[in-house]
């Protein structure tokens, strides 16, 4: 299915031009792409925003009951599977504005891209940032992302420089995202021996919330 992104690039305020580029080296963008990316950005600000005055709100203090105790709030009449339903939903919209961005990047949206590593790539970047917190979810996904174009970017340059035997070099020709993501499983694994609430995450309220 295409999407007629003709109108949104029209609003792009960014030179882009055969010779306009943005950005060094591995993160080096076109004007189309900046443009994305900005408004990308600006969404995760806002939606950020959003969920931080959400949360604050009465119906946000009810669902962080919920949370953290499920009987307690039923006992005191509270909706608890409308509460979930709420949540579920609000979080879902989110998803698809993110689903809509990806989509005009791609100019399209193929049921081959939703593969099973991306619901993986989703859990890593928020258990790496921390559950429960408000820009958590943004700092591992920034990290997630970093992290695997640095390793693919590395592994690239040692195979392009000749720096390791013919044998290695073979294998990792063409496998850089495989091994990428099989670092970033075993990072994930010590990050929840280690730090299981993340790097923006509270290791009290995990406690709490585990009883």
């Amino acid at each position: 299915m295409s999407f007629g992104a003709g109108a949104f690039y029209d609003l792009n305020p960014y030179p882009d031009g055969p010779h306009d580029r943005y950005g060094v080296g591995t993160f080096e963008f076109t004007g189309q792409q900046l443009w994305v990316i900005t408004v990308g950005w600006v969404l995760v600000a806002l939606v950020s925003l959003g969920v931080f005055l959400v949360v604050r709100s009465p119906w946000g203090r009810v669902l962080k009951s919920i949370r953290e105790d499920e009987d307690a709030a039923r006992s005191l009449g509270k909706n608890v599977f409308s509460y979930k339903m709420q949540a579920l939903i609000i979080g879902g919209m989110i998803g698809g504005m993110g689903g809509v961005v990806d989509a005009i990047k791609t100019s399209g949206a193929d049921p081959n891209g939703f593969r099973p590593q991306v619901t993986f790539f989703a859990y890593t970047a928020l258990l790496l940032g921390g559950a429960a917190t408000y820009l958590g979810p943004v700092l591992g996904a920034i990290l997630f992302w970093f992290l695997r174009e640095w390793i693919e970017s590395f592994l690239r340059q040692l195979t392009a420089e000749a720096w390791l035997p013919d044998a290695v070099a073979d294998f990792l020709d063409g496998a850089e995202g495989v091994i990428s993501v099989g670092m970033v499983g075993l990072a994930l694994v010590l990050l929840m021996l280690f730090r299981p609430q993340g790097i923006a995450g509270n290791r009290i309220e995990m406690q709490l919330d585990a009883r």
